[in-house]
C-alpha cells in the first residue's frame, strides 16, 4: 500500500525546547523508520507534537512495525506507542491529544 505523508507542524527553531524536539524527531526517522504523519497540539496544558510511524526492518518476511509517538514538547519526552497494524496506529493517531501515562516514557537528556 502506498501512503502519503502529512505533515501539520511548524516548529519555531529560536525556541530551545522546539528546536530540541524537531532534531529528535529527524533522528528518529531515519534509516528503517518512516514518517507518514505530525501534528502539533497542546494536550493537558502540554505543546505536543504527535507522530505516525511505521519501521520496516530489513531481516527477510519481517513484518512492518506501526507506532505513535506523543512528544512533549517543554519535557523533552516521548511517549511510544505501539500498534497491531496500520489502520489500528491511524485510529490511534486521530484520538492522540492527551498523552496516556501508561505508555512508557523516555526523557531525553537536557541539553
Amino acid at each position: 500500500m502506498q501512503t502519503a505523508t502529512t505533515v501539520a507542524a511548524t516548529f519555531n527553531l529560536d525556541d530551545p525546547n522546539e528546536s530540541r524536539i524537531q532534531k529528535a524527531i529527524h533522528i528518529f526517522y531515519t534509516d528503517c523508520d518512516q514518517l507518514h504523519a505530525m501534528r502539533q497540539g497542546t494536550a493537558k496544558g502540554l505543546r505536543m507534537v504527535w507522530t505516525l510511524g511505521s519501521f520496516h526492518p530489513e531481516r527477510a518476511n519481517a513484518r512492518v512495525e506501526w507506532s505513535v509517538l506523543h512528544w512533549a514538547v517543554d519535557e523533552t519526552s516521548v511517549r511510544v506507542q505501539r500498534c497491531k497494524d496500520e489502520a489500528e496506529a491511524r485510529a490511534e493517531y486521530q484520538r492522540a491529544g492527551v498523552p496516556d501515562s501508561r505508555l512508557p516514557g523516555v526523557r531525553f537528556p537536557p541539553r
